[in-house]
């Protein structure tokens, strides 16, 4: 059952509009990087930033960065092939995730959808990159969801601690800037277990936008440096009662910009 969210009016008239605030210091920082599509790589047991150029079967063309992610990155002029992408965040300082945000997921579950956005976080271990594998704890392992969300009685019944387990978090492969994706509520992607699609949606069915995430998670409360936002799921296995296995492998891809592939491994 879809009830109706706060407008984002609502919302930015609560935070005593800290939305343009955050607008400003995002096009300052944008204006001092130089990439489209920020990636980073491993040479030699070093991870370096780059900005992808293209991406094969074989590897992935980059043109290397030197700086400081959150500072003053510049482009050397070089280019490299490397064959696998790391997590483009070597750190964050919290993970902050919307709960219940597409429509779709709201009625499939027959949920009504509150005032205002559902907030859960995840730990920075919880981060992991497009290709790494997820490692499954055994207490991890029953009702495991191809959203990457866990629910045995381990979890204590609530699903802040049955989303936050080391690996329950991945992204990239790169973080693009607004030059690529200048609407985030016009991206279409699909995810997909051992290649088969559960569910294919777009960002525009998400009932709280990007920018109204933004103004709410920044009422009251400092937004830093290198936080990452998750938007929401449009679809869990756990109402088609459907779970992972041990070396099962999801993917999420979006259209045009890329995706991530991660084997689940039991242990």
């Amino acid at each position: 059952m879809v009830g109706t969210p706060a407008t984002e009016e609502e919302v930015a008239r609560s935070t005593g509009n800290r939305l343009n605030i955050l607008q400003f210091e995002s096009l300052e920082l944008i204006a001092r990087i130089t990439f489209q599509r920020l990636v980073c790589y491993q040479v030699d047991g070093r991870a370096f930033f780059g900005n992808l150029l293209e991406s094969t079967p074989n590897g992935h063309k980059v043109r290397t960065l030197q700086g400081d992610i959150f500072g003053d990155l510049e482009a050397t002029g070089d280019t490299l092939s490397v064959p696998n992408l790391l997590c483009p965040l070597e750190l964050t300082p919290i993970i902050q995730c919307v709960c219940l945000n597409y429509n779709h997921h709201a009625q499939e579950a027959n949920l009504t959808v509150p005032t205002y956005p559902v907030i859960f976080t995840k730990p920075f271990d919880a981060l992991v990159g497009p290709t790494d594998h997820v490692p499954i704890h055994a207490d991890a392992q029953a009702k495991l969801d191809f959203e990457e969300n866990s629910l045995p009685d381990a979890s204590g019944g609530q699903y802040c601690y049955a989303k936050s387990f080391d690996g329950f978090a991945p992204i990239g492969p790169a973080i693009w800037s607004k030059e690529v994706v200048s609407d985030p509520q016009k991206l279409k992607y699909k995810a997909l277990e051992n290649g088969e699609v559960l569910h294919e949606t777009e960002t525009g069915d998400m009932i709280w936008t990007v920018k109204q995430i933004i103004v709410h998670l920044s009422r009251g409360t400092t937004v830093r440096k290198g936080t990452v936002i998750m938007t929401g799921t449009s679809g869990v296995g756990f109402f088609r009662n459907r779970y992972l296995k041990d070396g099962d492998i999801v993917a999420v891809e979006v259209e045009g910009l890329g995706g991530n592939a991660n084997k689940m491994k039991f242990i």
